[in-house]
């Protein structure tokens, strides 16, 4: 096929909140930015009439939130940019746009913490199904699925002491958030800009030093409902080479504390039956990585073999 469908999906199911067709394999500058400047606020999602945060001033609970008990696990707040608008499907492009808003850490970190819940998730999503301004504040991240040069995949596991996200769960492979300098000109491949400054600052990879970036989807994680972007990429370096490199160099960021580098085939049984644990959104990107290379017909039937479904 020459066509594909860029999928919003609920990280715990296959539920869609829109489709923009793309082509199978987006180069990143078919990932077109928007930016709306102002500041998100959280009176949005009290005028937004989810039955389960009825009675609720969600905007003074941040408040209070941003005063006291923010200060207390954090130095420093940071900014961050959110989905604003749910992409739509154009008529007279491919490409897919993306409209962010600025929002801040402290603004994520109190959703996260203090507005998702079993309870209220099924509103959050159904708000970012049917309303065309998510609500919400969200951290748009890139989820970077990499290969070495002989295609073996990239796992790396997060530091212990990384208490906010997951301690010492695996990921596949690194992920980072957009920032303003990914957006300073919107003439500009942000989303390679993007791209390159994870590779740089997570494992201490030049741009020269890997292919251009593929972007597969677009995905609304079930557990949190932020969103993220998958995008797989493939280093002109060995896992070797990778593994020398960081054992060597001092990296922007330590975000974790070892690698392993496994093969694709893999990732069927580590979908049915996991060896070991994992992030939560690593079960997508693992998929979208096997998809990439062997593509949906063999995903389907190796998962099939290793839960025991006859097809």
């Amino acid at each position: 096929m020459d066509q594909a469908a860029w999928r919003v999906w609920d990280g715990g199911g296959d539920r869609r909140f829109c489709r923009v067709l793309v082509r199978k394999l987006a180069p990143s500058q078919e990932v077109q930015f928007r930016i709306n400047r102002a500041q998100y606020d959280f009176r949005q999602l009290d005028s937004a009439g989810l039955p389960s945060l009825a009675g609720r001033k969600i905007a003074d609970e941040y408040d209070a939130y941003r005063t006291e008990e923010f200060p207390r696990k954090f130095a420093y707040d940071a900014e961050r940019w959110a989905v604003r608008l749910r992409p739509t499907s154009f008529s007279d492009s491919i490409a897919i746009r993306l409209d962010v808003v600025r929002t801040s850490w402290s603004q994520c970190q109190f959703f996260w913490n203090n507005v998702v819940s079993p309870t209220t998730l099924p509103d959050l999503y159904g708000a970012a199904q049917s309303s065309a301004v998510l609500p919400y504040p969200n951290s748009l991240c890139l989820h970077l699925v990499v290969f070495s040069s002989e295609g073996l995949l990239l796992l790396t596991r997060a530091h212990g002491a990384k208490t906010d996200d997951y301690p010492l769960s695996w990921a596949c492979s690194v992920g980072e958030q957009v920032s303003s300098d990914d957006l300073d000109n919107l003439d500009d491949d942000c989303a390679q800009k993007w791209v390159s400054r994870a590779l740089w600052e997570e494992l201490a990879i030049v741009k020269t030093e890997a292919n251009e970036g593929r972007f597969l989807a677009l995905t609304y994680e079930g557990n949190n409902s932020n969103m993220a972007m998958v995008c797989v990429v493939q280093l002109r370096l060995s896992a070797d080479d990778v593994v020398a490199r960081l054992a060597t160099t001092n990296r922007l960021d330590n975000e974790f504390s070892e690698v392993e580098f496994v093969p694709i085939d893999i990732i069927p049984q580590e979908l049915a039956k996991p060896s070991r644990e994992y992030h939560p959104s690593t079960g997508l990107r693992m998929m979208y990585a096997f998809l990439h290379v062997r593509g949906q017909h063999a995903l389907r039937r190796e998962l099939a073999r290793e839960l025991g479904i006859r097809l």
